[in-house]
């Protein structure tokens, strides 16, 4: 059984698994890597030569796991550059301003302008008087901003006692992005003595919050190594390819980057030997 297998169907990516990740023992120095792949048409138009394999890899599990804000990708999904979350230009109107920055989804480079105004939240979501809450900020490929609380309804009440429970729930492993998107960065909210809704109430200091901190989030994950298909491994329809990473990783994800046209790949990784220190 291979230590990484992903399968995808036409149209798109949208249609599968992007990623699967595998975890490297400790102290790893260096891996070699076995990634075979085949493709099967659908009807008679086959995958076009827009599709990539990437293998990415990280010392941690996923840029977006902690909102640290410091981690600089060399690729892999997620914003390169943090966002700089910030409230918008007029305080009363409760948006979500950032900076300018690139982002990567699926492989695939964009960049989002800068909006000091902001952008209203995707809900009118809410926190209890006097208790904290955290709310997701995510982006598209359409540079479309959403707002993302982790519970059954978006306009539910969050009601934790500590900053640290709140966290604790937005940055939830099963706790993902709407699809098609990647996370970008936290909102943290220590509420005062009344219910705060947003696109009511603002984020300023001492005004309808005790206090709001921005989080900004980027990816850890860099390139390791990518294939791309040329016209005769559309013919062959099978084939391997061998690649070597010095680099310490504590995790690696293989991903499909591009997937057009109309057919079927499958892609199985085996990491074939390790030098650990």
């Amino acid at each position: 059984m291979s230590d990484l297998s992903l399968t995808l169907s036409a149209p798109g990516v949208g249609n599968g698994k992007k990623f699967q990740k595998y975890s490297l023992p400790q102290n790893v120095e260096s891996i070699k890597t076995r990634v075979e792949w085949s493709i099967k048409p659908i009807g008679v138009i086959k995958v076009d030569t827009l599709t990539k394999i990437m293998i990415q890899g990280s010392p941690v599990d996923d840029g977006s796991s902690a909102p640290s804000g410091v981690a600089t990708p060399v690729n892999g999904d997620g914003a390169v550059v943090p966002a700089v979350l910030a409230e918008g230009s007029t305080p009363a109107d409760g948006k979500v301003a950032f900076g300018a920055f690139p982002y990567r989804i699926n492989g695939v480079s964009y960049n989002k302008a800068a909006d000091a105004v902001g952008v209203v939240f995707s809900a009118a979501h809410k926190i209890a008087a006097s208790k904290f809450g955290a709310i997701a900020v995510n982006i598209n490929a359409a540079g479309d901003i959403n707002t993302q609380i982790n519970s059954a309804a978006q306009t539910d009440t969050l009601s934790h006692d500590t900053a640290l429970f709140a966290l604790q729930k937005v940055q939830q492993a099963e706790f993902t992005p709407p699809a098609d998107y990647i996370r970008i960065g936290y909102i943290l909210i220590a509420n005062d003595a009344s219910l705060w809704t947003a696109n009511t109430d603002d984020l300023t200091d001492g005004s309808d919050v005790t206090t709001s901190t921005f989080f900004d989030l980027t990816s850890s994950y860099h390139e390791i190594d990518t294939y791309t298909f040329d016209s005769d491994d559309f013919l062959r329809g099978k084939g391997t390819f061998f690649l070597t990473e010095t680099k310490p990783n504590k995790y690696v994800r293989l991903a499909l980057t591009e997937f057009t046209g109309d057919g079927k790949i499958t892609i199985e990784a085996d990491f074939l030997s390790m030098n650990s220190a």
